[in-house]
């Protein structure tokens, strides 16, 4: 710019650093206008990747009117050509990265592409001013027609759009249908049914509903999303961080060069080698810096940055000072200055693309708090959009305010005035929690137990549908341990309040992008499923609850929905199981990275009490026992062995089970064992008629009683004695189990247990 504006339109060398500075401002102020419509539309697009064709071709004739403009206004209009462009192509191409990669990458990804941008933003310096003093101006353009030629035609090579998010499970589940347990029939007897409100009619827990419709434009322009973000401290501190970072960076290609010039007579070959040696370090140190930011989190690598930002920017003002003995000599400061800059390369590693993950973070809780607020193309354009005018915002304030400090002040009280805020740019949002082991588990067979080391002390635990009965237990036991938060996953839009103080209730619609979110941002490290669906929904929402897990930073352990009896001896009982349960059984088995146990305990005790002395709901004619019309039905034989377990103690277990370190993949629970009571009779033949009668009729109630029976008769409610006494005593040697007598007795004396 310098050269342009003194060579080809004859502006007075006094008003150089002027103009570069409102030049270079300006490219910022317009970028800042622009970047909300661009996001917008961008986010309304199916195709991202038009926007980015259109952009290279708009900055290619934007390049065409600078490079020739021999006025001060053609220059300016050129510019702004390119400055519109090049905003459209920083948004959409950071978007569609991030829809890419998906968000357990986004870190690292950020981390790369940052590395790529600021080698060109730092080595075009190099490039063009190598050609511009050896070769002359129109070949120094013409590398920047190729670099545009070139990314025209990579643009167009791309075969998007695609989203990894929503590919990483075949079977997603936008279009399933899915409700919690306290919404839906339950095709799994020994879970008992929905809490639904006493007296209301069973015959309506067969109506299950399907998720929400995924949202329209429509309801996505009735948010303020960028306000909405900007309500999260997260975000409004990463993105005043963002705008100090810029300033810094800004304040290099304002100044440097002309600075090198009056102090050490360098001209702009040397002062685009600086700037590749400013690069130099993010070569070598971008790759463990993103490691280590994927590791403990942005928090303290960013802190560590600003704060060792704040001397090397005093320390690069110093040569030229006359008041400093020891910076006397010309070779003396050469080296303090190239060493510093090298310095702050490296500190700049820190930094690189904090402030885009930050609010990537920020639209990721809000999608998660606010399911379809983004709408159905997704937010990242508007996420990225907001960074970028933090960032322009920095570039578009630093020009200014460098070209006045300097001169009014000098280069050496510019760069304190600098330095000073970088003491104070620290705390951004704290580091997650560290996460379980992620090393593959092996599979389908018994996993050696170490109870001498426990799990971490603080563990987040998700529980998918845990608002219904057996979740009411679990959210109680969990949130009398202060080892544990909870997070509860509910498709409700109006939750009801948590029954503990750490625990926290998110509304989901069980699409991937939505649980990721969740998982990723409450930084879970166990997932619990307890819903109940369809049985054509079973495989791909658990699927999907499963990709979740394994695509998260620090979720590494899940129990699918199964809750079941004798599943080794009789596998597919009920006969549900077989279209549901043994698939994913199948599918867990080739699953590496993620823990998971399959928990099993028989039939609830809580049948054997009244409705309004359990949180428990059971279907009538499920159980062998109706109470309500004081009947018993005795099926098979009555010989048949089975298992009883109180809820209170399943419950109990699973929070025992989440501090072992090591699983099995079948855990088994019984509280006591028993025979059937005095007997009506219901044989094998009249149960096996009315599966057959109702075969065809997969919802029905009949089908459900009937599948409930031949489940019962057959022996496998009871989990196998021999295995399940021996992982009591093994995993549950503390707990005292309640009998079926000691639960009568204690819903007598409480009311309800």
């Amino acid at each position: 710019l310098p050269d342009i504006l003194q060579d080809r339109l004859h502006q007075s060398p006094s008003h150089t650093q002027v103009l570069t500075s409102i030049l270079l401002s300006l490219n910022a102020l317009v970028s800042i206008a622009i970047a909300p419509f661009t996001g917008h539309l961008a986010d309304g697009s199916k195709s991202k990747n038009q926007w980015m064709v259109l952009s290279w071709v708009t900055n290619a004739v934007g390049a065409v009117i600078t490079a020739w403009s021999t006025t001060l206004v053609g220059l300016f209009i050129g510019r702004l050509i390119q400055t519109f462009a090049g905003s459209v192509i920083w948004i959409v191409g950071m978007a569609i990265l991030g829809d890419t990669v998906g968000a357990k990458d986004l870190a690292k990804a950020l981390g790369f592409a940052m590395l790529f941008v600021s080698a060109g933003l730092l080595c075009g310096p190099a490039v063009s001013g190598s050609l511009y003093q050896f070769v002359s101006y129109s070949m120094t353009w013409a590398s920047v027609f190729a670099v545009l030629l070139l990314g025209l035609v990579l643009q167009l090579l791309i075969i998007g759009p695609f989203n990894y998010d929503m590919t990483a499970m075949r079977n997603a589940t936008n279009q399933s249908s899915v409700s919690d347990m306290e919404d839906t029939l339950v095709r799994r007897p020994f879970l008992g049914s929905e809490s639904t409100p006493s007296g209301a009619p069973y015959q309506s827990v067969q109506e299950y509903t399907s998720l929400p419709p995924q949202p329209q434009d429509a309801q996505a322009s009735t948010h303020n999303v960028y306000w909405m973000m900007l309500r999260k401290k997260r975000v409004c501190t990463a993105l005043v961080a963002d705008i100090l970072f810029a300033i810094v960076i800004a304040s290099f290609e304002t100044t440097i060069p002309i600075h090198i010039n009056a102090v050490f007579h360098w001209e702009s070959l040397q002062a685009g080698l600086l700037f590749l040696l400013l690069q130099a370090p993010s070569l070598v140190l971008v790759v463990p810096a993103g490691w280590l930011k994927d590791r403990i989190g942005m928090r303290y690598p960013v802190t560590i940055g600003f704060l060792c930002l704040a001397p090397s920017l005093w320390l690069l003002g110093v040569p030229g000072q006359k008041q400093f003995p020891w910076a006397r000599d010309d070779d003396t400061n050469r080296a303090i200055f190239i060493i510093t800059l090298l310095g702050i390369g490296v500190w700049r590693t820190l930094l690189l693309g904090f402030g885009a993950v930050e609010v990537l973070h920020g639209a990721n809780e809000l999608a998660a708090q606010s399911p379809g607020v983004f709408g159905p193309h997704g937010g990242y354009s508007r996420s990225f959009s907001m960074s970028n005018i933090s960032w322009k915002l920095g570039m578009f304030v630093q020009p200014l305010l460098s070209g006045t400090l300097t001169e009014q002040m000098g280069y050496y009280e510019m760069n304190l005035v600098l330095g000073i805020p970088r003491v104070f740019d620290y705390q951004l949002s704290p580091p997650p929690s560290l996460a379980l082991p992620s090393h593959p588990v092996p599979c389908m067979r018994p996993l050696s137990i170490d109870m001498s080391q426990p799990q971490p002390q603080s563990q987040v635990i998700a529980l998918a549908g845990g608002t219904g009965d057996l979740g009411h237990y679990l959210q109680e036991e969990l949130g009398n341990n202060p080892r544990y938060s909870v997070v509860i996953l509910t498709r409700q839009s109006n939750p009801p309040t948590p029954q503990t103080a750490n625990t926290t209730i998110h509304s989901t619609d069980y699409s991937l992008p939505s649980l990721l979110s969740i998982l990723t941002s409450t930084n879970s490290t166990t997932l619990i499923s307890l819903l109940r669906c369809p049985d054509p929904d079973y495989v791909p929402l658990h699927t999907t609850l499963l990709a979740a897990c394994r695509l998260s930073p620090a979720c590494k352990r899940f129990i699918p929905s199964e809750w079941a009896g004798d599943i080794e001896a009789y596998p597919d009982l009920p006969r549900a199981y077989r279209r549901t349960r043994a698939p994913f059984r199948a599918l867990l088995a080739q699953t590496q990275g993620v823990e998971w146990t399959l928990f099993n305990h028989g039939w609830c005790m809580e049948y054997f009490l009244p409705e309004t002395r359990s949180f428990r709901r059971c279907m009538p004619g499920e159980f062998p026992i109706d109470l309500g019309a004081w009947r018993y039905t005795v099926r098979g034989t009555g010989e048949e062995m089975q298992s009883w377990t109180c809820a209170r103690d399943i419950a109990r277990a699973v929070v025992r089970l989440l501090g072992v370190k090591a699983w099995v993949s079948s855990g088994r629970l019984i509280g006591g064992l028993g025979r059937s009571f005095e007997r009506a009779y219901r044989s094998k033949a009249n149960i096996e008629d009315d599966i057959k009668k109702y075969e065809d009729q997969p919802d029905s109630l009949e089908l459900a009683i009937a599948e409930a029976e031949e489940w019962t008769i057959s022996g496998a409610t009871a989990c196998p004695k021999e295995k399940t006494l021996q992982q009591r005593e093994k995993f549950f040697s503390d707990i005292q189990f309640t009998t079926v007598g000691e639960l009568l007795k204690k819903a007598e004396v409480e009311g309800r247990v």
